[in-house]
């Protein structure tokens, strides 16, 4: 069947904004299956995935796991007007082509986590699943996501001919903070700080790594002693005066602060649970780790070299404090 354009192309900007609105508003949780021609053509999947590429996860309850359940998937015909419904009796499986370390797609009883693996999504006319997200990490204070790719196939025992289709990717993470709902002037105020608060810690991350980078620099480069480099560039995370113990430090006035203003941050705390505040606190950390790889390209491994020099650490105890600290190569 073949679905109907949502707008006009001569509707007008206003009446556009409105309409697309109110249509995302109806399936922002589920991933549309739909095919390109009437009885077969290609397999597509719409949703916002350049908008809203995210799979959100929270604590689960269970230490070190986080999980979630939207996007899920549903049938029906999408906002292209070229779009079609499945014949009914078509088996749709989800099929991963690429997926990072720590992530798992539950369907019902069966977990896809390598590439390759298969689920059923569901049999039309109904294929409404929303499977289950789940990454892993050291324990439910530490920040921890990644990527899914996948495509949407036909299992059907004797198939309709529909091919499978295109690539699609998602990122997991637990470091997305979830929407207030409701909000009252008290969480508004919660949620303000909590902003505040990250910026501080993110631009104090980054500005302690990026004073570490320049003295190794300094010493790499120029050839001024290595001293001051290791110093400043210390990973020992039992050492409050470290470069580990003092981004730690930051994070916890920041955590501190935003538990003052919001609240005893608890299991069940609202607006935001401890764990979700850790978890976006983590994400502050790790984007600045990954800015100072982006701005001093192989930080890690210099650092761990000049540390490795004054028999302080090397470039594996580096890695291990700053794992986000991703570097390009020539």
């Amino acid at each position: 069947m073949k679905g109907n354009k949502l707008v006009c192309a001569a509707a007008g900007v206003a009446v556009l904004m409105i309409a697309h609105s109110a249509a995302w508003g109806q399936h922002s949780h589920t991933v549309l299956v739909t095919s390109d021609a009437d009885g077969g053509g290609q397999l597509e999947m719409e949703w916002d995935f350049d908008g809203q590429p995210i799979a959100r996860t929270t604590d689960s309850g269970l230490p070190g796991v986080f999980t979630g359940n939207i996007p899920g998937f549903n049938d029906g015909v999408g906002d292209d007007v070229d779009t079609f419904t499945l014949e009914d009796t078509t088996d749709v499986d989800v099929e991963i082509m690429a997926i990072d370390d720590g992530i798992r797609w539950i369907f019902g009883g069966t977990p896809v986590e390598e590439s390759g693996d298969t689920a059923l999504i569901g049999t039309m006319p109904s294929l409404h699943n929303h499977a289950t997200f789940e990454i892993t990490s050291d324990d439910e204070n530490t920040f921890a996501e990644g990527k899914i790719s996948f495509r949407v196939t036909e299992s059907t025992a004797v198939p309709f001919g529909y091919t499978p289709s295109d690539v699609r990717s998602l990122t997991v993470s637990n470091g997305y903070l979830s929407p207030l709902e409701a909000a009252s002037k008290d969480d508004l105020k919660c949620q303000k700080t909590v902003a505040g608060s990250v910026r501080k810690f993110h631009m104090k991350a980054y500005q302690l790594i990026g004073k570490c980078m320049d003295k190794v620099l300094a010493h790499t480069m120029l050839g001024k002693p290595a001293k001051p480099a290791v110093k400043s560039c210390d990973v020992d995370d039992l050492d409050e005066k470290s470069l580990v113990g003092k981004i730690a430090s930051e994070q916890a006035k920041a955590l501190a602060k935003i538990g003052k203003k919001c609240g005893p941050l608890s299991d069940s705390s609202e607006p935001y649970t401890l764990s979700q505040i850790n978890t976006h606190l983590g994400m502050a950390r790790c984007r600045a780790e990954e800015l100072a790889g982006a701005t001093y390209n192989h930080a890690a491994a210099s650092i761990g070299h000049v540390l490795e020099e004054a028999g302080e650490g090397n470039h594996h105890a580096v890695q291990h404090a700053f794992p986000c600290m991703k570097a390009s190569f020539d």
